[in-house]
């Protein structure tokens, strides 16, 4: 829901730029866009996944010292 309303400003923003501007900077502003909504989502799946693994890992690093120290009844 997010990117079709960032796609709508971007793609209003887009018409009313031409209009005013000269069509190489249109360009490059188009390519610009592109580029920082590509790097965004990157930094945002890397942030993430980067969070839970190390949640998951210290979780496992927890488990294991607690269950290394424990004496089984068998």
């Amino acid at each position: 829901m997010a990117e079709d309303v960032a796609g709508t400003v971007a793609e209003g923003e887009r018409s009313a730029a031409a209009g005013m501007l000269p069509g190489p900077l249109v360009k490059e502003m188009d390519r610009e866009m592109r580029r920082w909504r590509i790097a965004t989502f990157n930094y945002g799946v890397t942030y993430y996944l980067s969070r839970i693994l190390l949640i998951v890992a210290s979780a496992v690093v927890a488990a294991d010292q607690n269950l290394g120290a424990a004496t089984g009844a068998g």
